[in-house]
Formats: structure tokens, sequence, C-alpha cells
């Protein structure tokens, strides 16, 4: 049973005069105070005065009386000061009293700092990349017209596309078939296109020493993930072509938007080809408009309305209006009636637009001059709004525990933790103080140097009040760059003091707003707006995976527990996961073509578990409750040594690190110890010789008795540590 965070607040009342004199505490349980104290001191009836001065609060602490790590003692008053106080109404006190308990945090990270036990980034991608450039287990081969043949896993391609899940898996003719024709597609577009279903990753469309041909590729892969339904590839495309439009590919990218349903792509390409007169006549002059007028003669339509819409727009940005490029277009394609009738109206249109200018000229410009301006760099933000509700009682947490909040910005995984009572030291004066603080980390792995902002302040959802100061740092993030420096920083947003009297605390409700801005890659030219209106999800590929392990589709392999549960998987993901699995299934080992596999000394929780994992990166069971997460990262690490899952293995310690205390120490080193811990082991020796008292308490556990049975040596090393610590 997770321990609760409350807040009791009292306040003495009155009938006609409303409350007063109010008092808190915050706590982990609470109990009623010894009879004789009344708001926080035992009174002294022979000396007619009680023993603690003020109102405010006391929090008992172990060894001290009246206090055992577990109660809070409000003090509302004075116990002689009540009788002038005017709330003792005809001999009779009456105290208000309200108990706000804060349920569970959701994602609480209870690690004691998050940068004590360093992880990486989700390595499941590379995996899988590792596994198609392998071939180890590959079930199918495709043949392209140009001869190029790429072995590819049936199970993984279903997962990822529903066309290969209906030709391998549904009721097509490809179902048994171990070679399968692939028409119409370039070698390399083909190539790229099976890098992003392993990976969903498509590193040839950032070329930034070649971007024609990344443009180029762009097309190619829009039009493969449209025939194959990779709707985040197709997406990624959309954004890669948006930000490369001009006159040369304007009408081309157009019927590419017309015929693959790109609404997005389609209404970019339509605003730049009439966004002014030059613009339009340019655009109508290509070899790229001739494709658009014989395969998407509808859109001429649609083009036609919008000049119409822009037409008075145009007469007071166009200094000249001429229609000689449209009639020369007209006269040489005059064979066509749809055209002839497209340029007929344009005609009309433009000749309506010059009579106009003609007849009544707008004002003359004024003589001035605008500056040419680049801009150098493209950034995408996102704000978010993060409410903390029962912030009083969050003072019960421990200065390292953080609330999380997970966003997608610019084509990056990133955590927001929230630390309503942080340890900081201020940067001017150097004290150490308990604020509210937050921090940013990324979880996904950056392809190039990644830099982001994260900004925070205060605000008053009613509008009361001016928003607070903004604070803010940067980060920094990428190969060669020291993540863990990197995830120190913090945003001391306020004191954990000063908050109370802000006017921020809103019926105990604190809301920060934090803007998070992300540098993107800087464009050779911006021709219209940022990429990011094209909306781009997050990666599915641990998605589509966990749908695979739970639909079972193309299960090679069945593992029979002890308990006599059966799970189906896939030998060839657990081999690019696992150099244990990859060993067994395609190694000298005896299991090699063996379909049924027997797990001993493992629950079939911790398995299930372990399995989760390995096809989508996460761990969900160690976001439980506490007590129960603890017991599930102890199984886990277990496991994850076993078959050598190193990332699953950190963050199981990274949990067991945060939850240090005298029962669980001795235990807790002892796995440490087994399993080759290092960060692990060395936290649970300073925790038990920091103080005798501490290391007494552990001496007397069970936890402690198992210890000397499994690691004897453990001794040198704990009389080591206290020695120093003495000396």
């Amino acid at each position: 049973m997770r321990r609760p965070l409350c807040i009791c607040s009292c306040a003495f009342t009155d009938a006609e005069t409303g409350a007063a004199a109010v008092a808190a505490v915050d706590g982990e349980g609470s109990r009623e105070a010894p009879g004789d104290t009344l708001a926080g001191g035992s009174y002294d009836k022979e000396a007619g005065r009680s023993d603690s001065g003020g109102g405010g609060r006391r929090r008992g602490r172990p060894g001290e009386d009246g206090g055992d790590g577990r109660s809070e003692v409000v003090q509302l008053m004075k116990r002689d000061e009540v009788p002038e106080s005017g709330y003792l109404v005809n001999d009779s006190l009456t105290v208000e009293c309200t108990l706000t308990v804060l349920k569970k945090l959701p994602d609480m990270v209870v690690v004691s700092a998050a940068t004590d036990v360093p992880l990486p980034s989700s390595d499941l991608h590379r995996h899988l990349g590792e596994l198609l450039q392998g071939q180890k287990g590959a079930d199918v081969t495709f043949v392209l017209d140009s001869g190029d043949r790429y072995p590819a896993h049936k199970n993984i391609l279903a997962a990822r596309s529903p066309v290969f899940m209906a030709e391998f898996f549904g009721d097509m003719n490809e179902r048994s078939s171990q070679t399968v024709s692939i028409g119409d597609m370039q070698a390399a577009v083909f190539k790229a296109m099976l890098h992003f279903i392993y990976t969903d990753m498509a590193p040839e469309l950032d070329e930034e020493h070649d971007e024609p041909a990344a443009v180029v590729m762009a097309q190619h892969l829009l039009v493969a993930a449209d025939r194959y339904g990779l709707d985040r590839l197709k997406l990624i495309c959309e954004g890669k072509l948006s930000s490369n439009i001009d006159v040369e590919t304007a009408a081309t990218t157009l019927a590419l938007a017309e015929q693959h349903n790109c609404s997005v792509l389609k209404n970019k390409c339509v605003d730049f080809i009439t966004g002014s007169p030059e613009t339009l006549s340019a655009v109508l002059a290509t070899d790229g408009y001739k494709h658009l007028v014989e395969s998407c003669p509808l859109v001429l339509t649609e083009l036609l309305r919008e000049t119409i819409a822009c037409a008075g727009e145009l007469c007071h940005r166009t200094a000249s209006l001429t229609v000689a490029p449209v009639l020369a277009a007209a006269a040489e394609e005059g064979r066509s009636s749809i055209l002839s009738t497209f340029f007929g109206s344009i005609y009309i249109i433009f000749a309506y637009l010059f009579s106009v200018y003609l007849v009544a000229p707008p004002p003359p410009l004024p003589m001035t001059m605008e500056l040419g301006r680049t801009n150098l760099t493209e950034a995408v933000r996102s704000v978010h709004l993060l409410k903390i509700d029962g912030f009083c009682a969050t003072e019960a947490m421990g200065r390292s525990e953080c609330i999380k909040s997970r966003w997608n910005v610019g084509g990056h995984e990133w955590e927001v933790h929230l630390y309503p009572n942080c340890l900081c030291r201020t940067t001017d004066d150097h004290r150490d103080i308990y604020g509210v603080a937050l921090k940013l980390t990324l979880l996904s792995e950056p392809q190039r140097k990644t830099f982001a902002n994260l900004s925070c302040r205060l605000v008053d959802p009613s509008r009361n009040r001016d928003p607070s100061l903004v604070k803010c740092t940067s980060y920094k993030f990428g190969a060669g760059i020291d993540w863990i420096g990197e995830c120190r920083k913090l945003v001391l947003l306020m004191e954990r003091d000063e908050v109370p009297l802000s006017g921020y605390l809103v019926n105990d409700s604190l809301t920060v707003e934090c803007t998070l801005t992300v540098l993107m890659k800087l464009p050779d030219m911006v021709v219209i707006p940022s990429v990011s209106e094209v909306p781009l999800p997050s990666s599915d590929l641990h998605r589509h995976l966990g749908e695979l392990l739970q639909g079972q589709w193309g299960a090679d392999v069945t593992f029979v527990l002890d308990s006599g549960d059966r799970i189906p998987a896939h030998k060839n993901i657990l081999a690019a996961r696992s150099p244990v699995f990859k060993a067994e299934f395609f190694g000298d080992m005896s299991e090699r073509s063996s379909q049924t596999v027997r797990i001993q000394d493992m629950q079939a929780a911790v398995f299930k578990a372990m399995l989760h994992f390995i096809y989508t990166d996460t761990a969900p069971e160690l976001d439980e409750e506490p007590e129960t997460a603890a017991a599930m990262a102890q199984h886990l690490l277990a496991a994850a040594d076993r078959y050598g899952l190193e990332r699953l293995k950190l963050i199981c310690e990274g949990k067991l690190s945060g939850g240090i205390d005298v029962d669980t120490a001795a235990t807790t080193l002892a796995l440490a110890e087994k399993h080759n811990c290092s960060v692990l082991k060395d936290k649970c020796v300073d925790f038990m010789a920091r103080s005798p008292e501490t290391l007494n308490a552990v001496l007397a556990t069970d936890g402690y008795k198992h210890l000397v049975e499994s690691c004897p040596l453990m001794f040198t090393e704990l009389l080591r540590v206290a020695h120093g610590k003495r000396n």
C-alpha cells in the first residue's frame, strides 16, 4: 500500500464572522495530537503556557517526543491567546478542519535523481535496422524489376503496413509465398521504404548536401507510402515537399498531392501558385503545368476559384498587369477545350483587373524601401498548461520526485519533469532552497544535434493576475554531447515558501505555462511557411510491434512457463533485441529449430512484462504503485540481466535506486551485487553507511541475513565506506 500525500488545513470559525487564523500541515498520514496539546504544543497546566510560540506547524520526526515520522501537528494559536481571540463563544471553541489527500501522481518519478542512472535512448529502431541488414530469420524476398532482391520478415512488414498484413496473413495469394515481385518502383525507393518500416526513420530525406535529391526521393516515397498504407511516412514526405515548393516544382507537386489525397500539401501548392500574377504566369509556362493539365484537369477549377478570391488583393499588390503570358500559353495549348476554357476565364479576370487598374489606379505607394529578409532558422513551438491540483499536499513529496508530461514537438519525443518540492541552489547567493522547478529530457534519439529551449511561468487561469516572470533554460542533445549534464539543467520558477503568497495558488491549484521551442533543421531556402503546418504524429513503431505481439500474427515460437502459461512470440524480433535469444534461435544452440521453449524460474507476469519491453521498449509495469513497481523492478532486473537487455536493466536499476530504505537496502544490495549493477550497489552502500543508526537498523532486517548468506564479500565494502565516512 502506498503512503498517501495529504494536507490538513484548520481554522477557528465563527458563525457570524467566518474563518480566520488558518494553519496547515502536510504529511504522509495523520493522527490525533496528545490530549493536552492545542495547535502544535503540549500545554503546561501548572505554568499556564504552551511550549511552542506562534501559529504554524511542527512535524513529528523519528526519535522526537510526540513524533514517529508519520504525524504532523497543526498549530493554530497559543492557548493563552484563545480567550482574547473572539473565537471562544460561551466557553465553546470551534475548529474547521479540511483534509486534502493527493491521489496517485501519474507517471511519478521515484528515482532519487534522474541522472544518477543515465538511461540511453530507445534502441528499438536500431535493433530492427540491424535485423533488416543482417537478414536473420528472413522469410520473404522481394524481387524488383531491376533484378534487385531484398530479404525481409513478414511479421514486421505486416505489423507496419495494412497492405502487407492482408498480403501475408489475409486471404491474398501471397500468404505462403517466399518470393514477391514488386513492379513500378525503383530499387532505391523500395530500399528506403523498407528501412523506414524497420526503423521509423527516413535518412534519405535529410540529405543536407543534396537537397534536390532529397525532394525527388520524397516524391517517390510519398507514392510508395500511399501504396502500402504507411501514413506516418506519407506525412513526413508531405512535410518535406511542402517546404520545397518553387516555380519549377509547384505544378508537379500539386498533381502529386491531388493524386494521393494530400490535402495540406495541395492547399500549400495552390496558395503558392496564386500568390502573385508573376508567380502564376511563371508556373503556367512550366512543363510541370502541362503534366498537371493532363493528369488532374479538375484541379484547375480550384486554381481558378482561388485566383478569383485573390483578385482584389492582386490589384493592390501589382504595379502593372499583363495578359500576354497567359494569352501565349492559351494559344499554344488551344487544342484542349478544357485548357481553353480555363485560360479564357483567367483572361477575363486579368482583363477586368487590368481595366479597373487603368480607370481607377490605386493611390501611389509611399517612397519606402523594404529591407530584404531571410529566415536563417526554423523553430517549432508548443505551449502547454500543467496544473497541479492539491499543491499543498505535494510538500510531502521527496525533493527528487516529479510529475512527468510527455510531448511530441519537432518530430522528437520529449518529457517535461515538474518537481513541486525540489532542492535547488540559487545562482546569486548560492543558497540551498526548496522550490518549484522543471527540467526537459529527450526520449527519442536525434539524428543530428538538436537544440531546445524550455520557458516556464506561473499563470492565473482566472486572469486576475498577470503571469509571473518567464524563467527558461536551453538544452543541446546529440552525438558527442554530455546528455547527463544537459539533463541536470533546471528551471527554478519560485521558492516553495513564496508560492502561497504569490497569488498564483488558486483553490490549492497551481498552473504552470510551459513553452517548448525546438530548433529545426536549417533549410537552404524558406519558400513557404514552416513544415510544422503538416502535423506529424509521434513514432508508432513500438505500438505496431505491441499489436503484433498481442495479435500473434506469424508467431513461430511458443514459450511454456512453469505455471503452464503458453506465450507465442516471433524469433526474429526476440533475436534482434536480445543476444541470448539470437544465439538460441540463430546460433549453434539446440533451440534453433524448436517451436517450443521452456522458461524456468520466472513468473508469468515478469516474462510477459519482459516480452512487452522487447516489442515496445516500454515497461508500464514500473509505473504502478511504488511497492508493486519495486517488486516488479527487482524481477525484471534479473530477467534483463539473464537475456542481455541492457536498457531494461538500467531502467530497473534507476527505479530501485529511488526506493532504497531500511527495509529494502540489504536485499537491493544483494541484487545489485549479483547482477553487476555498480550504480545501484554504490547507492545501497552509501545509504547503509550514512549513519550508525541507519546501519544498525539495516543489520536487524531479514534482508541483511540474506545478504550475509548470498554476498559475504560485501562486508569489506561496507566496512571501507563506513570507515571513510567516520573519518
